[in-house]
């Protein structure tokens, strides 16, 4: 182009100096032209811009590095105006609200369709602006499908050259799995607690049955032989006693007091055994039990029309009865 009478500027190149060091250059050239206008040489100037693009190379790799970091993350990142509208967002946080794409977030209002208590993202633009970041608070999200999942959020302030609070960066951390476990073992330590009140009261009550037992086992054996009436009378206090003392096994044994074996049991004993006991857990228009019938075998499907069952095993010479407990 020089030689054709053109100037050049500004074209990067690479050179080899003296020493064998591979440096970039910008060339810049004009034609010397005599008074015929022919060109007669060449002027060129070289400038060394090797660590201009040594830094350009370094920005490259740092946007790429930071950029990897915040695509493969596994929290959710975004940005958002002050507005509330989304301005960008990565991977993670597109499946957190259960969208399709990056693009299909792109300009929803984080104070309507995301923030599922009304006024928190004002609250939350408040508090960026005094504070300009936020920590660890816990929020609910509303995804697409309009189930609500409880987030830790995270937020920082930015702002203009002028300090005007201009957009919030948010990272956000699905908890809901973890505020399900935590509610879990609440109920689990309410059970225990259940269960330890349980096996303190069913202690004191077996003291007073084995008082009431033994008492009547001493009067049963002082009757004479002809008293068929009070002896009846002993015999159901006796049974009763007994009753109640199986009875508090089951307690204790639910309170982990009392040392459960592990058996070979008959399906058909223990219905009979847990019947009544199973039938003030039921509604007054179900009862729990064995019919007369044939036997069969007790294992059976149990999501039947989503309800749990208790298959029995009759005796022989009756139909197969189901009890419902639930549903």
């Amino acid at each position: 182009r020089v030689l054709e009478g053109r100037s050049v500027s500004g074209v990067e190149t690479r050179r080899v100096t003296k020493d064998g060091r591979v440096i970039d250059v910008s060339l810049s050239g004009a034609p010397l032209i005599d008074r015929h206008g022919a060109v007669t040489g060449v002027v060129n100037a070289l400038v060394d811009i090797t660590p201009r693009k040594r830094a350009e190379q370094a920005l490259r790799e740092s946007e790429a590095k930071y950029r990897t970091l915040v695509e493969d993350a596994t929290y959710g990142i975004l940005r958002a105006s002050r507005e509330g509208q989304i301005l960008a967002v990565n991977p993670a946080l597109v499946e957190m609200l259960a969208y399709g794409s990056q693009e299909e977030l792109m300009g929803i209002d984080m104070g309507r369709e995301v923030f599922a208590e009304p006024g928190y993202w004002c609250l939350l633009m408040q508090r960026c602006a005094v504070l300009d970041r936020v920590d660890g608070v816990e929020t609910r999200w509303r995804r697409k499908t309009g189930t609500v999942i409880t987030v830790r959020v995270s937020s920082r302030a930015v702002h203009d050259s002028d300090g005007t609070l201009q957009a919030v960066e948010i990272i956000a951390e699905d908890v809901t799995g973890e505020r399900a476990l935590e509610s879990q073992l609440r109920q689990a330590q309410k059970m225990e607690a259940i269960g330890q009140l349980t096996g303190g009261i069913a202690h004191d009550f077996n003291n007073i049955l084995t008082a009431v037992l033994s008492n009547a086992e001493l009067i049963a054996g002082a009757l004479p032989p002809d008293s068929s009436c009070l002896r009846s009378e002993v015999d159901d206090i006796r049974a009763a006693s007994r009753r109640g003392a199986a009875m508090i096994r089951k307690l204790m044994a639910f309170s982990r007091r009392e040392h459960l074996d592990i058996r070979q049991l008959d399906l058909a004993d223990v219905t009979d055994d847990l019947a009544p006991m199973l039938t003030r857990l039921l509604p007054e228009n179900k009862r729990a039990g064995r019919d007369a019938g044939r036997r069969h075998t007790p294992y059976r499907d149990l999501r039947d029309h989503d309800r749990r069952r208790v298959w029995c095993r009759p005796q022989d010479g009756g139909d197969e009865r189901v009890y419902l407990l639930g549903g």
